[in-house]
């Protein structure tokens, strides 16, 4: 009897940790909540050790792809992992609400990725200016492949005459030396031509980034509305209009310039579901502290 009930006790543990902890609700699971708290409180290596824990254990966690590309972009300054699992969560989810969102991420980590990368195997492919589709000239001169010419000599060679004098090139020694220049000034060639494209993309990433620097220093009064009877500078809460598509860290990104600061949103609001936004909802903005300690307090 006392081993069908431990039996019965452990199938019931097995389903209850299946059922809490399944591939589709990874924002449950205990390393994932950690993470969270690991971030809030600054610990962005700890944050990312918990996250790709977890994504061993769950590759599928696309969630997780998310949150562990803005630790390494805002936290560790480890760009080119954030272009990794930015693409991932883009690839996996790409009519995402925020996709638009993670996309301009993207741009920013992937332009960082490349000045890093620029800096790190040389100064000349950041900073020469190729033109679009253009040419890469091929060397000016070609290497001299002549065969030297052979002495006349009526002596038979001893063997003391060959290890003096080493034996000339041949018909064939010339023909690979051909096709060894031939193949190295190829290479040479196509390493130009991939310098070029490389750098015109560069240029397009950097005008893209002009961009989203035009875009932020637009006023968002339409979007971040204040109420007239209350003033910044006063150090009172705002309002902030739900519109379709905003989450908590989107409008932290908005109203502070940060993802990460979404829970001080989430606190003014404490009956408000941050899985259930709708457009309309009325948040209170609290005013950002000016003292960094006070902040790095209310994420413990």
């Amino acid at each position: 009897m006392k081993s069908w009930f431990k039996i019965i006790m452990l199938v019931f543990s097995a389903v209850s940790l299946l059922s809490g902890c399944s591939e589709a609700d990874e924002r449950r699971h205990p390393l994932y909540i950690k993470a969270m708290q690991d971030r809030q409180a600054g610990n962005g290596k700890d944050a990312a050790e918990k996250l790709n824990e977890l994504l061993k254990r769950r590759p599928r966690s696309i969630y997780t792809h998310k949150l562990l590309a803005s630790v390494y972009d805002e936290m560790l300054n480890d760009p080119a992992s954030a272009v990794y699992h930015y693409k991932t969560y883009l690839q996996s989810m790409p009519e995402a609400s925020d996709a638009e969102e993670v996309k301009a991420w993207l741009t920013q980590a992937e332009k960082r990725s490349y000045e890093e990368l620029a800096i790190r195997f040389g100064k000349t492919a950041a900073t020469a200016e190729v033109p679009e589709n253009k040419q890469v000239a091929a060397p000016e001169k070609e290497p001299n492949t002549e065969l030297p010419a052979v002495p006349e000599s009526n002596t038979a060679n001893t063997a003391e005459n060959a290890d003096k004098n080493p034996p000339l090139p041949t018909a064939d020694n010339a023909s690979g030396n051909r096709e060894i220049i031939a193949a190295r000034d190829a290479e040479i060639s196509e390493l130009k031509n991939k310098l070029a494209q490389y750098q015109v993309r560069y240029n397009a990433i950097r005008q893209e980034v002009e961009k989203l620097r035009k875009l932020r220093q637009k006023p968002v009064a339409v979007t971040v509305p204040e109420p007239a009877n209350s003033a910044v500078s006063t150090g009172g809460y705002r309002q902030y209009k739900v519109v379709a598509g905003d989450t908590p860290g989107g409008i932290a990104r908005k109203v502070y310039g940060k993802s990460s600061l979404y829970y001080m949103i989430m606190q003014a609001n404490p009956r408000v579901d941050a899985r259930k936004l709708r457009p309309g909802m009325n948040l209170n903005i609290p005013p950002l502290p000016t003292n960094k300690n006070t902040v790095q307090g209310n994420n413990q």
